[in-house]
Formats: C-alpha cells, structure tokens, sequence
C-alpha cells in the first residue's frame, strides 16, 4: 500500500494519546489494511468493486493469529506476543474494537466511526 492517507488519524490517535509510533505498530496497521483490501476478501453481498469503495471501518475482521501470520511476512522480527500487545492498545485507543467469536478465537475490525449508522458488524474475515 503506498498511499497511508486512510491510516492517518490512526497514527495520529496513537501519537496524540502519548504513544510512539513505532515500525511495528505502523507495520501492523498497514497490514491490517492491505488484507482488508486485498482481492481474497470476499462478501456474500457485495462485488469487489463495491468493497474497494468501502471505507476500512466497515470492510471486514481478523483474529490475532491470522494477523500475525500476515505481519510476519513483512517483517519476521515482529513477534506473536507484539501483536497482541499492540492489538491491546489499539482497542483501547478506539483503533479497532472486538467483534465476536470465530473457531473460540476473537475477531476484531476496525472500529466503526461515528457516521456509520449500521449496528451490524462485517461478516467478511480474513481467513
């Protein structure tokens, strides 16, 4: 992904609420993003030109292991404990947001912003 214009008030939250932004915290939000966007993402009611068009917030969820085994392959010296500490902050930043159970696994997605209206979550995954 080479245009980072979505993920900016991401990293701003991080920074405007005292935390650095570090390579491994971008690493794991681009990654988050480029597999919402990649073309493996599929949705019952949806083309994929229609999600192309469809902001992070609302496109799809993820499970700590999933995303760790994508973020490892941008950057193997990222750890599965990092992940999950990062995932940890960023629900508490209000990044992303715990959406349910998947196989006894949390799913989280990005967290909605205020004008989405739809009280229902995404029910594309990344799988």
């Amino acid at each position: 992904m080479n245009d980072l214009t979505e993920l900016e008030p991401y990293f701003k939250r991080i920074v405007e609420n005292g935390f650095r932004l570090t390579k491994c915290r971008k690493v794991i939000l681009i990654t988050i993003a480029n597999a919402l966007r990649s073309k493996s993402i599929k949705d019952e009611t949806g083309t994929k030109e229609e999600l192309d068009k469809t902001p992070l917030e609302k496109k799809g969820s993820f499970t700590a292991d999933r995303l760790y085994s994508m973020v490892k392959e941008r950057d193997p010296n990222i750890g599965l404990a990092s992940v999950y500490r990062n995932l940890r902050l960023f629900e508490e930043l209000g990044i992303i947001e715990k959406v349910g159970l998947e196989k006894d696994k949390v799913q989280y997605r990005f967290k909605r912003n205020n004008l989405v209206t739809s009280d229902h979550p995404s029910e594309i995954a990344i799988t």
